[in-house]
């Protein structure tokens, strides 16, 4: 009689997440990568967030002496970085709450995600909008209602605007537009079968090598300017969209990526190495940062976002929050 098959090392899939059971040397290694590199990107992140607020040529800059990119030092150059990173993991939050709504009710609910968005960005947003749009009026006789507007209709990506750094959130806001449209015409068009949603990869293929294409055609005819080389929704949704893709990987594709995850540490070593060369050189005069660059870099971010779901190091709650947040 054949021994029966030992399956203690192998990965299980329980409530649609990844979980490693039966190596607790293997546990104990991924949290120590994990641990290890999440503070290191963290701060890259954030601080390459807010040193992108101030650096975007084209748009209306602050006062120099108020901010100078270059007292960050090399993280100075990590600026475009932090916003990938933030984009990723946008995507694929966001993007897993459709799949979780389509998984328990059948059916995705444009007015609800709508609204459910709204409520969390609009009143603080437009809070900000009127409080400080009133006092720079009052001090300074600026800004006119069109500026205003464009800030309102969230296109300030595209027109001059108020905010330097609300950039991204323009195009964060254009991706919830989209995303839900896309996910329900997925499901109506293969409503007789089972994986609504198979298709998400090639689209995903396909938008990030349009969306390089489009950098590359821009960054070959123009000289660098921010608004025009990165801060445009139609050169940046490609960032956006792997973090769905993973997250479709993440729900529906659970063996695939278990089989991704059990080269953790080579993952997590390619995502540091890719998300590096934003970190060392600078972002307005290295044509291959601001064009090829973007894409190297959301994929690194997204390889390191990985190796968090591979230990269930954190539980499921905090990416529950953090999807609740925005």
């Amino acid at each position: 009689m054949a021994a029966p098959a030992d399956h203690r090392n192998q990965p299980r899939v329980r409530n649609q997440a990844i979980i490693f059971p039966g190596n607790k040397n293997l546990d104990r290694s991924r949290r120590t990568l994990t641990y290890a590199v999440l503070p290191v990107v963290g701060c890259f992140a954030v601080r390459g967030r807010l040193a992108g607020a101030g650096a975007a040529h084209g748009f209306e800059r602050l006062p120099k002496q108020r901010f100078n990119p270059q007292s960050f030092g090399c993280l100075g150059s990590g600026r475009l970085g932090g916003v990938d990173f933030f984009f990723v993991l946008s995507g694929f939050l966001v993007s897993g709450l459709l799949f979780r709504e389509h998984n328990q009710f059948g059916r995705i609910s444009y007015q609800t995600f709508f609204i459910r968005r709204g409520l969390k960005i609009y009143p603080a947003f437009y809070f900000l909008l009127a409080v400080s749009g009133g006092v720079t009026f009052c001090l300074t006789g600026r800004p006119g209602l069109r500026v205003l507007a464009v800030e309102a209709l969230f296109v300030q990506n595209y027109f001059p605007c108020l905010w330097q750094h609300t950039w991204s959130l323009a195009v964060e806001e254009h991706f919830y537009l989209l995303l839900p449209l896309l996910l329900i015409f997925l499901c109506r068009l293969n409503a007789a079968q089972t994986g609504k949603f198979k298709s998400i990869p090639w689209i995903c293929l396909g938008l990030a090598i349009l969306c390089l294409a489009l950098r590359l055609a821009v960054s070959i005819r123009k000289p660098f300017d921010f608004r025009t080389h990165l801060a445009y929704t139609h050169l940046r949704l490609d960032g956006l969209f792997f973090g769905v893709m993973l997250s479709y990987f993440h729900h529906y594709q659970p063996n695939f990526l278990a089989e991704l995850l059990s080269r953790m540490r080579l993952l997590l070593i390619g995502g540091i190495v890719a998300v590096t060369p934003a970190f060392i050189f600078p972002l307005e005069t290295t044509f291959f940062i601001y064009t090829c660059g973007v894409t190297l870099f959301y994929v690194g971010f997204g390889s390191i976002l990985l190796t968090t779901l591979a230990g269930n190091l954190f539980g499921n709650w905090i990416f529950s929050g953090l999807a609740y947040a925005g």
